[in-house]
C-alpha cells in the first residue's frame, strides 16, 4: 500500500511538470479528478496511519505483559 501511494505522489509530481511544459489550461474535469485523487491519497494515509498506529498499540501491550511477568 505504501508503494502505491508513494508511486501517486511521484505521478502527481510528473503531470505538474509535463503540465506547465505543455502549456495545458486545467479544466473544472481535471481539477474534479485531482481533488479526488487528493482525497483518496489522504484517505490512504489516515488508514495506514491508523494500522500503524494498532500495530504499535499491541506491540506495547505485549512487551508490558512481558514487563509484568519479569516484575512477579
Amino acid at each position: 500500500m505504501a508503494s502505491f501511494i508513494a508511486k501517486q505522489l511521484v505521478g502527481k509530481q510528473m503531470d505538474s511538470v509535463k503540465g506547465a511544459v505543455g502549456g495545458g489550461e486545467a479544466t473544472g474535469e481535471d481539477a474534479e479528478k485531482l481533488a479526488e485523487q487528493q482525497a483518496e491519497i489522504a484517505e490512504a494515509l489516515a488508514e495506514e496511519k491508523r494500522k500503524r498506529d494498532e500495530k504499535h498499540r499491541k506491540m506495547e501491550a505485549e512487551r508490558e505483559e512481558m514487563r509484568q511477568g519479569i516484575r512477579d
